[in-house]
Order: structure tokens, then C-alpha cells, then sequence
């Protein structure tokens, strides 16, 4: 088969050139899906970049309403606690971006005009084989206010000892601070 092959290509010249150049484009598909499909798979699975590219979003809030919990059921009379923080913002991951920029000059006669083409795309590093955006600056969500849900002998001075906790740890005021007894 091969052998055959061979000589078609060998007797005609225009033949060989077409068939080199569709197994080059073959090729190129292949691997520009691969580098395509790759960049877009590391995206989704890390669900680091929005639609948009312009940030990284994360999830922290719900981590600290866990340890508040936590710890505000160790303090005495508190048999359990639950807590809610809302925030005015989403906290927001600022990446870095390769920045490449054309500058064409041209000359017409007595005139010369400049054209400045400028494109941004998301800066990666390479860990393990996988990509992994590289980070400018992270905006930290800003929280406004929090509800707690409280069971057990709470008393007043404990209620305010919650609310101070509270404030420390999200630096929400305290009158921003509602306490439940269930």
C-alpha cells in the first residue's frame, strides 16, 4: 500500500504537493484544538476565569462562616451556632495580563500617521502540566452585615460577647450584628 502510494506521489509532482499540504492542514486542526481545547477545559474545571476573562472569583465567606460557628459555640451557654455573613461585593481576583502592542508608522507624502494596535490576553504559568492564571492583586469582599442563630442559655453580656467576636473577625459593626436565640 505504501509502495503504491509512493509512486503516485512520485509520478506527479501537483499530486504529492496537495497531499503534503492537506496532511500539514490536518495537523494544524489537531493541534490547534488541542491548545484551544486545553485552555478552555483548564478554565472551566478551576472555574477560576468569568465568561468575560476581566476576573477570578472565589468563594471564602462560606469558610469563615464555618469557623465562626464553630467558635462561637464553644463559648459557655452556647450549645450550637449558626452564622450569616452578606457582603456588598464579590471578592475578586485581578490576573495578569501579557500585553502586546503594534506600532505601525506609516508615510504618505508630507504626512505621517501612527497606528497603535494593542492585545491583552491572560497570563499563565505552567504547574504540572496544567495552567494556572497568575494573580495581580485580590480584591477582598467587604461585609456589611451578619445574622446569628444561636441555642442554648444565652444571656445579654453573652449576646454582646457573640457580636464582638463577630465584629473582630468580618470588622462589621456591631450594630450591623443581629443575634437569634432559638
Amino acid at each position: 500500500m505504501m509502495d503504491k502510494l509512493k509512486e503516485l506521489l512520485n509520478k506527479d509532482k501537483k499530486m504529492s504537493n496537495l497531499v503534503l499540504i492537506a496532511i500539514l492542514l490536518i495537523i494544524v486542526l489537531i493541534s490547534t484544538g488541542y491548545i484551544w481545547g486545553d485552555e478552555e477545559k483548564q478554565v472551566s474545571s478551576n472555574n477560576v476565569l468569568s465568561n468575560n476573562g476581566n476576573n477570578i472569583q472565589f468563594n471564602d465567606g462560606y469558610d469563615l462562616e464555618k469557623k465562626l460557628s464553630n467558635i462561637i459555640s464553644k463559648i459557655e451557654g452556647v450549645e450550637s451556632a449558626e452564622v450569616m455573613i452578606s457582603y456588598s461585593t464579590t471578592e475578586r481576583i485581578i490576573p495578569v495580563y501579557d500585553v502586546k502592542e503594534d506600532i505601525n508608522t506609516v508615510k504618505e507624502n508630507v504626512k505621517e500617521s501612527t497606528k497603535t494596535t494593542t492585545e491583552k490576553t491572560v497570563a499563565y504559568e505552567s504547574k504540572d502540566g496544567s495552567k494556572i492564571a497568575i494573580v495581580e492583586s485580590k480584591e477582598t469582599a467587604a461585609a456589611v452585615g451578619a445574622i446569628v442563630v444561636v441555642s442554648g442559655e444565652v444571656s445579654d453580656d453573652v449576646s454582646e460577647d457573640i457580636k464582638e467576636a463577630i465584629s473582630f473577625a468580618t470588622s462589621v459593626p456591631i450594630h450591623k450584628i443581629q443575634i437569634f436565640i432559638n
